[in-house]
């Protein structure tokens, strides 16, 4: 396909670890993630441990060594706590993946682009994003970004036939956004 005309179909096989990453790096993005359960809960968490340290090593003469000892505890609890979290979200969302594409890998992808919404098509599972739940189109060096509300749509560089075809595709998204007129 030498450019996606607007409705054709892009389609494209996806590993597992790749449809996994695209949604670890919306995560990130994701201005939801940033107010996180993770910084809440680490917050939470180093806080409890603290106090009970606290509580379980203080005595009449050493609360000075108490309260030290608590804060280089729930210090390195979060350390661990906050880099384990990442590793975990990993491993569930591989998992969730793995179940939603029914054991293939890779799963066969299609993203169709309408003047009204984004159709996607992966695992057997059909979504249509309205572009007015569209905050933005990312232009990154291994595809472009569709960011919706609900999610993000991945359109690897591969798909395309070449570098203009890629540009024709990010030209006709933008161009279909809210406030693009």
């Amino acid at each position: 396909m030498s450019h996606p005309d607007e409705g054709a179909p892009l389609i494209f096989d996806c590993s597992i670890d790749r449809c996994v990453d695209t949604i670890m790096t919306w995560y990130g993005w994701s201005p939801q993630a940033r107010r996180s359960k993770r910084a809440s809960a680490a917050i939470f968490v180093l806080t409890m441990i603290a106090a009970m340290t606290y509580f379980f090593w203080r005595d009449q003469d050493n609360d000075p060594l108490a309260l030290a000892m608590s804060t280089v505890i729930a210090v390195l609890f979060g350390a661990v706590y906050w880099f384990g979290y990442d590793y975990s979200m990993r491993r569930r969302t591989r998992r969730f993946v793995r179940e939603a594409a029914g054991g293939r890998d890779p799963v066969r992808c299609e993203v169709r682009v309408t003047a009204r919404h984004l159709h996607s098509k992966a695992a057997g599972v059909e979504s249509t994003y309205d572009w007015d739940t569209c905050a933005e189109v990312r232009d990154r060096s291994d595809g472009v970004y569709c960011i919706f509300r609900a999610g993000p749509v991945f359109v690897p560089n591969e798909v395309f036939a070449d570098a203009a075809a890629r540009q024709h595709f990010l030209n006709t998204a933008r161009s279909v956004m809210p406030g693009s007129a």
